[in-house]
């Protein structure tokens, strides 16, 4: 019986006024069973036999999501569930692999969030407008991170343990505090605004496998002194890096290039300092160290039988002809530059 009555005064607090549940909504009425004392779950039932948090009720701003409500598995967390909620710290279980689209938008007392290993998506603006977010993990499941997810939060940090995953657009858009920011392993593209005006961002980490960085990619970054693009970028937008939020105004940075790469094309084009960094300044540098030597020969020979494959910004430095692949004729020419018998 205090169940029931329970069950009902919650949904007049929920619903305004008339105990009314939509259909497919399942409310708990066991505080014992969800977070804590003080808290509860609005949640409905997926397709799949799963459910998905519909809406924190609760009180507590210490928020653990179960991993099971009703006997059923807790696989997302829906759009808006914690919207204005002054929840400091949330934990999400391993289950969930989808947190929708404003699922925490302007939980202005947020400040840790801790993902589970499942966690797959982060839609768009999941964690937008939280301004004393400053913790947040990034595990190695995550594939996607939406549209201005976690624009203008309090975050110091961003490393990405996984390999493969996309980060959209404006994604940390005027985090103020951010200092580092490490990039998947394998990521193909910096979308347009990703670290927009983030004007303590002291250190960027960008892998080999990057091949275009978009327009304001890093613009408005004031703090950032240097950085290194790697080899296998093709294209860099206007504005993508060393200009204010206001374009007029140019950062004092020194960018780490490869030489005949668009980072070169980019630094000399818009007045940058530059030095050669990993691709050396001389075509043939297979390794990178600076020179060409029969090491490198050895390198794109092996990766060529097939020995030992080379990484993106190797087969780059050891294309020697530009034809877009790795031959007997770069091999011959590598050579020929050791041996002394025809320069590069």
């Amino acid at each position: 019986m205090k169940k029931i009555m329970a069950l009902a005064a919650a949904a007049v607090l929920v619903f305004g006024g008339a105990a009314y549940l939509p259909e497919n909504t399942v409310m708990t009425a066991d505080a014992s069973e969800i977070c804590s004392e003080t808290g509860g779950f609005v949640v409905n039932d997926l397709a799949d036999g799963t459910v998905e948090i519909k809406q924190y009720v609760g009180k507590a701003t210490k928020v653990e999501i179960p991993s099971t409500l009703f006997g059923k598995k807790v696989t997302s967390i829906g759009a808006h569930a914690f919207l204005f909620k002054d929840v400091k710290m949330v934990s999400v279980p391993d289950t969930v692999t989808i947190i929708h689209e404003d699922a925490f938008d302007a939980c202005r007392e947020l400040e840790e969030v801790r993902l589970g290993s499942g966690v797959n998506i982060l839609e768009d603006k999941a964690f937008f407008d939280c301004g004393k977010l400053s913790v947040v993990n990034f595990p190695s499941s995550l594939m996607y991170v939406g549209k201005s997810c976690f624009a203008g939060t309090g975050l110091k940090a961003a490393v990405f343990t996984g390999d493969m995953c996309v980060i959209d657009q404006n994604a940390f858009n005027g985090c103020h505090k951010m200092e580092k920011i490490v990039f998947p392993k394998k990521l193909d593209c910096v979308h347009d605004l990703v670290c927009y005006d983030c004007s303590s961002l002291k250190s960027v980490s960008l892998p080999e496998s990057v091949t275009s960085i978009e327009m304001g990619a890093f613009r408005g970054c004031t703090s950032l002194k240097q950085l290194t693009i790697p080899a296998a970028v093709q294209y860099i937008d206007a504005y993508a890096i060393g200009f204010g939020v206001d374009y007029h105004d140019k950062v004092d940075i020194t960018l780490k290039v490869t030489a005949g790469t668009a980072g070169e094309k980019y630094a000399k084009n818009n007045g940058f300092k530059y030095v050669y960094g990993s691709g050396g300044a001389v075509r043939g540098d297979v390794n990178g160290d600076g020179k060409v030597t029969v090491t490198d020969v050895s390198a794109a020979a092996g990766h060529l039988k097939g020995i030992k494959a080379l990484g993106s910004a190797a087969k780059t430095r050891a294309d020697v002809n530009g034809d877009g692949k790795v031959t007997v004729t770069d091999v011959s020419a590598i050579a020929a530059q050791v041996k002394g018998v025809k320069a590069l």
